[in-house]
């Protein structure tokens, strides 16, 4: 599954910024879906079937070194400045 959760003042800005981020990536028409909580907009997509014969079996990698590893890769990508210095607080590092 493909997940991006997006924080922002204004809901529309955060809905067209998740979407916009998950462009081009996963299965919209296999599935979706779109939640808001508490200032956050979290878009997720099944993975198309080309996606999940690459990445394999599903697994959970919550609470791994995996996901640590991930989310420093990530965190290394996005543009210095404030949006990195309020996504590094959100995870492990």
């Amino acid at each position: 599954m493909w997940h991006c959760s997006v924080r922002a003042l204004h809901k529309p800005t955060r809905m067209e910024l998740a979407v916009t981020i998950l462009d081009g990536v996963g299965d919209v028409d296999a599935g979706g879906w779109i939640e808001h909580t508490h200032g956050h907009t979290h878009v997720r997509y099944r993975l198309t079937k080309e996606e999940a014969d690459n990445v394999g079996p599903v697994r959970d990698i919550r609470g791994t070194l995996e996901q640590t590893a991930r989310f420093r890769r990530a965190l290394a990508a996005l543009p210095k400045g404030n949006t990195r210095e309020t996504v590094r607080g959100m995870g492990p590092v």
